[in-house]
C-alpha cells in the first residue's frame, strides 16, 4: 500500500477559485498554496474573515478529498480574537 500524502488548500465558496497568495486566487487547485495543516488553514480563514471558504484536504495518490466549509458564527468571537493580521509564512 502506498503512503498517503495530504495537501491542505482553500477554495472560495462563491467563485470556486483556490487561494494562491494574499489577494490572489487561481483556477487550478494544483497552483493553490498548500497549508502545513488543516488547523493552520482554519486559523488563517478565521484571522482574515474568510467565511464560506472550503478547507480541502487533498489525499494523494488516490485523488480523494475531504471538504469542510467554514460558516460564519452567530456571534463572531473569532473576529475579536483574531483581529491581528498574520503573515503567510506562519502557516
Amino acid at each position: 500500500m502506498l503512503p498517503i500524502s495530504v495537501k491542505t488548500i482553500l477554495q472560495d465558496g462563491m467563485s470556486g477559485l483556490y487561494f494562491s497568495a494574499l489577494g490572489r486566487w487561481v483556477n487550478d487547485p494544483n497552483a493553490a498554496f498548500g497549508f502545513k495543516s488543516c488547523g493552520r488553514a482554519v486559523d488563517f480563514c478565521l484571522r482574515h474573515g474568510l467565511w464560506g471558504t472550503r478547507v480541502i484536504l487533498m489525499l494523494e495518490p488516490n485523488s480523494q478529498a475531504i471538504v469542510m466549509t467554514l460558516e460564519q458564527p452567530v456571534r463572531s468571537v473569532a473576529e475579536a480574537r483574531f483581529s491581528n493580521p498574520a503573515r503567510l509564512e506562519e502557516f
